[in-house]
């Protein structure tokens, strides 16, 4: 047991993103920390709890008031399953420290139970807070008594365990009887199959709120209370067991969640002790399938670019020829439509493209509307694909590179940027500038609405490599861990999301308040963006470099 947790501390720690290295740094860090709790985790878990709260109370008459919360717990675990499952799959067989720590003198047992501890503590507090979230919005809508308060507290932090452990064992019987994935690259573009699952599981979820009604959610929920939930309650019965414990302050139930968690648990060790070693011996080095060229052939290949270009063309091969880079960076950029269906769908809005036609030219709330979320769209893209949030952490142990290149900071500082202000823009305008011929909006204000998202872009993405600059996470054993396990695309979106809210709540505002033509609003967001892009431009260059040159090379 103390080998266990010896190790389970340097794996935690491994996992961790880097401490300030001087008080500036702490404090900047510490900063955005709080900023990123209230902009993003609390606002995320009261909306979520809140739901839970109003759709429990709704459900309550018709003896159902429990379904809201096990929905809840569902999606909760679901996504646990589609986040976890490459995150444990790289830390049990790819990560760096495997060859120096399978010498030592311990279980596998041991290895395994410290590795998933590791993963599990850092994939999942940000599900713990709204696992919390959900069962206070059920708790104060069902008037728990005290020894159900109880049973949740103790129940909260394993609530999660056993979809994380059907991701190891899956990992694990995969790599002992296939040979599906050989090496690092293969495994990681399992990501690609993820995302999709992702994005169909919203689809579903979205179609089932269609048209919200509460009388028609009432019945849909009680339609598939019946037959879908039923099967979610098998495969993940600690979830179930956990609703009755409270439900019915059942010690039996609760004595029940906890020894399925501990025979789970079990189970994973001992799967581990079958099939972890030998999964390990066969894994292969990934081949090179390409010709090799001569020196020669080389040189004739080879074309004189610009400094600056040679650099850009080094950042975006990067992006498309590491699979995470590929999937989280560059394909995030084009599937946010799907979301955003998703949303209209569940909204059941009856706008429709005729009716934004015939009232396009008349309405100021339809020109509003397209303003915020052209602008929000926008900075929201550049700040969730992480490329600018993440282009020093990116260079990892590599980071030496930066400082010994013949190419100045200033260079490398505007072609990181820049390399994320295109792939954002890009993946946005694919979208928006069709959709805006389809409504058959004037070219002159399709040209005004770029012009917005370019500049917001321009905003999100210097903010980005600036939060980056101040602490980036240079140690990592995987790219999966680059991006997981930095806290500066959180950051980042933190202060965006925030930005988008401030710009939401002044377009309503001046709607409501003022009447202004469009043009003078189109000023007026011209001119909010301009002074916030120099303001974020003078602060990067007054201390990113300062901050590249502090940093230490790891």
């Amino acid at each position: 047991m103390t080998s266990y947790i010896s190790l389970t501390k340097t794996f935690i720690k491994s996992l961790a993103m880097s401490k300030g290295q001087d008080k500036r740094r702490k404090l900047m860090i510490t900063t955005l920390s709080i900023f990123a709790i209230f902009g993003i985790m609390l606002p995320g878990a009261l909306l979520t709890g809140f739901f839970v709260n109003i759709m429990t109370n709704a459900l309550i008459e018709v003896g159902l008031q429990t379904i809201a919360l096990r929905i809840m717990l569902y999606v909760i675990t679901i996504f646990t399953m589609i986040f976890s499952i490459n995150v444990i799959l790289n830390e049990l067989y790819f990560s760096d420290d495997i060859e120096k720590v399978l010498p030592w003198p311990l279980r596998i047992w041991q290895l395994v139970a410290s590795k998933f501890t590791a993963s599990y503590i850092a994939e999942n507090l940000m599900q713990i807070v709204f696992v919390i979230a959900c069962i206070i919005g059920y708790g104060l809508a069902s008037n728990l008594p005290l020894t159900s308060w109880i049973i949740s507290i103790i129940s909260i932090p394993f609530l999660t365990l056993i979809p994380s452990i059907y991701c190891a064992i899956i990992a694990m019987l995969i790599m002992r009887f296939t040979k599906i994935i050989k090496n690092k690259d293969i495994a990681q573009k399992v990501t690609i199959f993820i995302v999709f699952l992702a994005l169909i599981f919203i689809l579903g979820l979205a179609s089932l709120i269609k048209d919200f009604n509460l009388d028609v959610f009432v019945n849909n929920i009680s339609n598939i209370n019946s037959t879908n939930l039923k099967i979610l309650d098998y495969i993940f019965i600690n979830i179930h067991l956990f609703i009755n414990a409270i439900e019915k302050s059942s010690i039996l139930s609760f004595i029940g969640y906890i020894i399925v968690n501990i025979l789970a648990v079990i189970l994973m060790l001992l799967v581990a002790e079958l099939t972890y070693y030998k999964g390990l011996i066969n894994l292969t080095v990934a081949r090179n399938r390409k010709s090799k060229k001569t020196l020669s052939e080389l040189i004739n290949s080879s074309k004189e670019k610009s400094p600056a270009i040679s650099y850009f063309l080094k950042e975006v091969r990067i992006l498309y020829r590491t699979p995470i880079f590929y999937t989280h960076c560059l394909i995030s950029n084009f599937i946010w439509p799907i979301f955003f269906y998703a949303i209209y769908k569940a909204l059941g809005t009856n706008i429709t493209i005729s009716w934004i036609r015939e009232n396009y030219l008349s309405s100021s709330e339809i020109k509003l509307i397209i303003i915020t979320f052209i602008v929000g769209i926008s900075a929201f893209i550049s700040s969730l694909n992480g490329i600018s949030s993440n282009a020093i952490s990116r260079e990892g142990k590599h980071f030496h590179f930066m400082k010994s290149i013949p190419l100045s900071y200033n260079i490398q500082w505007q072609v990181k940027t820049w390399v994320g202000i295109i792939f954002a823009l890009l993946g946005v305008m694919i979208f928006f500038i069709p959709g805006c011929i389809i409504l058959k909006i004037p070219f002159i204000h399709i040209m005004i609405y770029v012009l917005l998202g370019s500049l917001s872009t321009i905003f999100s993405s210097y903010l980005g490599i600036y939060i980056d600059s101040i602490q980036p996470k240079l140690v990592w054993d995987d790219e999966l861990s680059a991006l997981r396990e930095n806290y500066n695309m959180f950051f980042s979106m933190a202060i965006i999301i925030t930005f988008i809210g401030l710009v939401s709540f002044g377009g309503y505002f001046i709607l409501k308040n003022l009447n202004l033509s469009f043009l003078k609003l189109i000023v007026i967001f011209l001119s909010l963006l301009i002074i916030c892009n120099i303001i974020i431009y003078i602060i990067s260059k007054n201390n990113i470099f300062k901050n590249i040159k502090e940093q230490e090379e790891m």
